[in-house]
């Protein structure tokens, strides 16, 4: 589920590339609007957050767990803000980028996601219905 939303996100940035290039925008302003886009000076720190909410009394692996959830969402948190702005950049410099192409190979892999759930549902069903022949054969046997 995680995937599909990056996925969504990254075309979202690749079209807001292309979007700026036709409105004019100059290759200036987008470095200057894109090196805005900072993780240093955004000033977000999910791991001092967390950090602020240990306390004393806390044992002490749950302080660790806390440490390191926090820095394991301030790498996704800075992979997610370098991904916009190299997003942005490439649809910026490519506003031709063959969309439908892109699209076909995007349904195909949500088709497919999709094709996982229906197989484990099947072989739930198949095997249900399996067990209960089962299971009947052996309670008419003891009957006899």
């Amino acid at each position: 589920m995680m995937s599909r939303v990056i996925i969504i996100l990254l075309l979202t940035m690749v079209i807001l590339g292309a979007a700026l290039k036709e409105s004019g925008t100059t290759q200036e302003s987008l470095e200057n609007t894109t090196s805005k886009m900072n993780y240093d000076t955004m000033n977000i720190s999910i791991e001092d957050a967390l950090r602020d909410g240990i306390s004393e009394d806390d044992p002490k692996y749950l302080n660790f767990i806390k440490i390191v959830i926090g820095k394991y969402a301030d790498v996704f948190l800075y992979a997610g803000i370098e991904g916009m702005k190299e997003s942005i950049k490439y649809g910026y410099e490519h506003p031709n980028f063959n969309f439908r192409t892109l699209l076909w190979i995007i349904t195909a892999y949500f088709l497919l996601s999709l094709t996982i759930p229906i197989i484990y549902i099947i072989s739930f069903v198949w095997f249900g219905v399996y067990s209960i022949k089962i299971w009947f054969k052996e309670f008419k046997k003891k009957r006899r």
